[in-house]
């Protein structure tokens, strides 16, 4: 009894043994596999193609140099932006307060339409332009000789 027991001791040792070395090859198997695929990813292809792991490489760091140009034009985009928009405001603010210093009343027009006052502060060029149109608005009627201006309508008849 007790060699029987002794053999099938020594018989259910064999098996697992057989069975870790089963699985050990098996193992082994797939490392081998796993190591011939990550020697043809790293390996250069026929007729000195670059392997995949370079192309990989050289995809990825185009798109990270693109992504890193992007965004230092952005930045650099926005710095104009925002010293251009500093400039036309300086400028808007200089002809603003050079309209008020040379022609009060004309600065006092100009607040009495303050979507033009804001449109020419935001676009100070178009302030030479506006300024004639007004003046020239301003200058239809003939002054006389007690300083009256008199309205020439379009019938001809000139109120007192």
């Amino acid at each position: 009894m007790i060699m029987t027991a002794i053999l099938i001791f020594c018989l259910i040792i064999t098996l697992i043994l057989s069975i870790l070395l089963f699985m050990l090859l098996k193992a082994a198997k797939k490392i081998q596999n796993a190591e011939n695929q990550f020697r043809t990813f790293v390996s250069p292809g026929p007729d000195n193609q670059p392997s995949p792991l370079s192309q990989f490489i050289s995809l990825e760091s185009k798109l990270m140099a693109q992504d890193f140009t992007n965004q230092i034009k952005t930045t650099m985009l926005g710095k104009a932006s925002g010293a251009v928009r500093a400039e036309n405001a300086m400028a808007g603010d200089i002809v603003s307060d050079v309209l008020n210093a040379e022609n009060p009343m004309l600065a006092m027009l100009l607040d009495q339409f303050p979507t033009l006052k804001k449109r020419l502060v935001k676009n100070p060029q178009m302030a030479l332009g506006a300024l004639n149109l007004i003046q020239s608005q301003m200058g239809k009627g003939k002054d006389d000789n007690n300083g009256h201006v008199n309205v020439v309508q379009n019938d001809g008849y000139k109120p007192s």
